[in-house]
């Protein structure tokens, strides 16, 4: 009879395992089909995102891409994701749908390791509720199905710590030394095992912490192997070097930006109270907890605050732990620690390396993001009826701000509509200019993909031109002018417009045809006249 119970009760449990698996499928299934198959390829995943997978698939599938065109040697990084990608490719066929396969996968084991880690750390309703938050969090939904190795790195590392939390070392060390080789800013993850294996609870062995430490073997194998393929370590634009001075204005400004990732969205609740109710516990007054959760959700509800928030963040979390009379638990450390380098790493790395690219997407802080999730929901699931009711808050607030808008240059992707409605309109632009059957002509970076249907812009090939070298014989002849919503990375498409009507003179010839607008953002489309001369 025991032996019965035992195995009616594990397998209830694993039908309730399954059941959440099975809604988390349905879910980002839906999203893939009906949000992002078909949503254009933008930005880096198309610079050396998909530059680099389709290299691979068209050279004879090289692990490590050598294409000299834009792209073609996966910025250095390492490009494992994207022969991934190539793969699908072959076998699948190069589309905007195929490009999101993969990241859809991804998103998928995200949620799921999320909900068992939850789980593991304090039963089934940490893991539901953590699970749902991620899945609904704009800030995943605007990245995480991006044809981008984000998501891959977010399932790794979420899976890394679940195996860390069982004790399963060697797994543990696999599946962080993966998120690596997906992004290697995963490799503060091993940072932080090094590091709570230092300071946490239980013993301490050389030989587990070396194991955990092997992450860092990605970038110098990757490192090796680019210059023995490539002849560099990092291409241009990505080397190392203390590029200017330490200057504490942008200092704070990093700080800022990247500190979003704690009180965007209404995470700066959560993170509040919990880090209030964690000084309440280790210092044996919960008055004491209750004024620093206060004080904390006073600085994080106001965007101007948010270093404050950070630096109050900081004090309370320290005194907690010095407050404690006993070492912390290892994954506690670890899961704390993770978002914690991951924010100071970004908001510095600025002063060593090359400010040719700016560092400033919320993207690379992504890796965390489950940890985040789970680390400041945690407290509040065992803090009774009224954590539940700051859970319910938190979890309506986060789903209510995927109807905001950021339109900020830095911050546009922070939500999903703000990724969906600039590359939507440039999408419907690209269906007026395929009616017109004239030559385009681009105002910015964006309307140049026309040419190729397989980012998802247009359904046939077009010919594009860019409007800064356009061939004198076309200026003559009937065109189509498109310019594009403002993107990061993008060009300000009416200022090329105005300059290149200046140089050529021929205001007259320019007629206003459609506006496609979608929330703040707006794509123009022109026609610009034959020439009297072309006419005749």
């Amino acid at each position: 009879m025991p032996s019965i119970r035992s195995s009616d009760t594990i397998s209830t449990e694993g039908r309730r395992d399954l059941l959440f698996y099975g809604l988390a499928l349905v879910a980002v299934s839906l999203l893939y089909l009906l949000v992002f198959a078909d949503m254009p390829i933008y930005g880096d995943a198309w610079g050396y995102g998909y530059n680099s997978s389709r290299w691979i698939s068209e050279n004879g599938m090289p692990l490590l891409p050598s294409g000299t065109g834009r792209g073609e040697n996966a910025g250095g990084h390492a490009a494992f994701y994207f022969w991934m990608w190539a793969v699908l490719m072959r076998l699948m066929g190069d589309s905007v749908e195929v490009a999101h396969l993969l990241p859809a996968l991804f998103a998928f084991m995200t949620v799921a390791g999320t909900y068992r880690l939850g789980r593991e750390l304090s039963g089934r309703t940490l893991g539901v509720l953590a699970g749902t938050a991620v899945l609904i969090s704009p800030i995943f939904l605007a990245q995480a199905f991006r044809p981008l190795p984000i998501s891959a790195a977010m399932a790794a590392s979420v899976w890394s710590l679940l195996m860390y939390r069982r004790g399963r070392y060697a797994a543990a060390a696999g599946l962080c030394f993966f998120a690596v080789m997906m992004r290697e800013q995963a490799l503060l993850l091993a940072v932080s095992y090094v590091a709570a294996e230092l300071v946490g609870k239980g013993d301490r062995k050389w030989s587990r912490i070396a194991l955990l430490a092997t992450p860092v073997l990605v970038p110098v194998v990757n490192g090796i192997s680019n210059y023995l393929v490539n002849g560099y370590v990092l291409p241009a634009g990505n080397t190392p070097g203390f590029d200017q001075p330490f200057s504490l204005g942008l200092f704070l400004h990093r700080l800022k930006f990247f500190g979003y990732l704690l009180v965007g969205d209404l995470r700066w609740l959560p993170i509040s109270v919990s880090s209030g109710i964690a000084l309440g516990r280790t210092t044996g007054s919960m008055r004491a907890g209750t004024v620093a959760a206060v004080i904390l959700c006073l600085t994080g509800a106001f965007t101007r605050f948010t270093n404050y928030f950070l630096v109050l963040l900081s004090m309370v979390l320290l005194l907690a732990v010095i407050a404690k009379k006993s070492r912390p638990d290892r994954t506690t450390v670890a899961m704390v620690l993770f978002p914690c380098l991951m924010v100071l790493s970004f908001t510095a790395i600025v002063f060593f390396t090359s400010t040719r690219m700016e560092y400033m997407f919320l993207r690379y802080l992504l890796p965390v993001f489950p940890a985040l999730v789970l680390i400041m929901l945690w407290p509040l699931d065992g803090y009774g009826w009224k954590g539940r009711v700051l859970l319910a808050l938190f979890l309506a607030g986060t789903a209510a701000s995927n109807l905001s808008v950021r339109n900020r240059v830095n911050y546009v992707d922070s939500t999903l509509a703000g990724y969906l409605m600039p590359l939507s309109a440039i999408r419907e632009a690209g269906v007026w200019a395929a009616d017109t059957g004239l030559p385009i002509v681009a105002a910015g970076e964006a309307p140049m993909h026309f040419g190729n249907p397989a980012l998802g812009y247009s359904d046939t090939s077009l010919t594009v031109v860019p409007i800064w070298d356009i061939p004198g014989g076309l200026l003559e002849r009937e065109l189509a002018i498109v310019v594009p919503p403002i993107l990061p990375w993008g060009h300000d498409g009416e200022a090329l417009l105005d300059e290149f009507l200046r140089d050529v003179g021929c205001e007259d010839r320019l007629t206003h045809e459609l506006t496609v607008r979608r929330g703040p953002f707006t794509a123009d489309c022109y026609i610009l006249k034959a020439s009297a001369q072309a006419q005749d």
